[in-house]
């Protein structure tokens, strides 16, 4: 017979494992992207007021 309880935990720390490293992906995603806009905002604001590095 099976124990519910230690299926469930092991589960459980699957379900969580995968959702973290998810998360992880989105999130440097994420940060990836604002870095680009960022970017890409200075160096428009520089060509604007004429000051392009």
């Amino acid at each position: 017979m099976t124990d519910w309880r230690e299926v469930v935990e092991q589960h459980g720390q699957i379900v969580w494992q995968t959702a973290y490293r998810h998360v992880g992906v989105l999130l440097n995603r994420a940060r990836t992207r604002l870095r680009q806009l960022l970017n890409e905002f200075v160096t428009s604001e520089d060509t604007k007021q004429g000051n392009s590095p």
